[in-house]
């Protein structure tokens, strides 16, 4: 089940790239690494997906362990582009089998400000291998 559930993520951000992949040739996309934290803490199991304000191409990345990288290929174009942090697990808890209740919801990995544009933007110079360090608070 887990290499299901990590197949269909990869799939998921190819399925992205190929979204975000642009007919304009004239338009060209850069390299973005970086870190995610929320307090201080590594964010882990997150996509992160670059969507520019006006025009340009957006891109996505996989975030583990606090880290994520968009190569050429996938990455955004320069300008400004909105931020979007998208949880990969359901931020439920489960049912309990033996009492049959629901849990108390847990505190969402991601703040719901962070999962909408608009809620963090960044700017994309177009210089080779920028690296981004977000740094986010609850």
């Amino acid at each position: 089940m887990m290499i299901a559930s990590a197949t269909s993520r990869l799939l998921a951000v190819c399925g992205l790239v190929v979204v975000f992949t642009g007919c304009d040739a004239g338009v060209q996309r850069h390299a973005v690494s970086g870190t995610l934290t929320i307090d201080g803490e590594p964010v882990d199991d997150v996509t992160i997906v670059f969507t520019p304000v006006g025009e340009g191409l957006s891109g996505a990345a996989e975030v583990f362990e606090g880290e994520f990288a968009c190569g050429e290929v996938g990455g955004p174009s320069k300008g400004m582009h909105n931020i979007r942090i998208s949880p990969n697990e359901a931020e439920m808890e489960e049912v309990e089998e033996d009492l049959g209740e629901l849990k108390a919801p847990r505190k969402p990995k991601v703040p719901l400000k962070y999962q909408r544009l608009g809620g963090l933007q960044v700017e994309i110079t177009g210089e080779e291998g920028q690296v981004l360090n977000l740094q986010l608070e609850r």
